[in-house]
């Protein structure tokens, strides 16, 4: 598995990055940070074989989202979040 990740709330600009072989991953800084304007999104991309099918992986992923819209993250999307899946598969 590898991927791009959003810790950090606005005006905090760090990526993250993680890479993953079998149960080992690392995570860090990644060399760019969010550029101005940039949106900020999780990215995951998972390698390997007999995987979960992609619904499962995703309605498991959306359980790891923050959702207190009190706080400094956005409160979660789902609509949205269902559109850009939608438009992830067009690619």
């Amino acid at each position: 598995s590898k991927g791009v990740i959003n810790l950090s709330a606005p005006p905090d600009t760090q990526k993250f990055i993680f890479q993953g072989v079998h149960e080992q991953i690392q995570l860090g800084p990644a060399l760019k940070q969010w550029g101005e304007g940039e949106k900020r999104t999780n990215k995951f991309v998972f390698i390997g074989r007999n995987l979960p099918p992609k619904h499962y992986i995703l309605e498991n992923l959306k359980q790891c989202l923050v959702s207190n819209h009190q706080g400094p993250f956005p409160a979660y999307d789902a609509a949205a979040a269902e559109a850009a899946a939608k438009e992830e598969n067009q690619h």
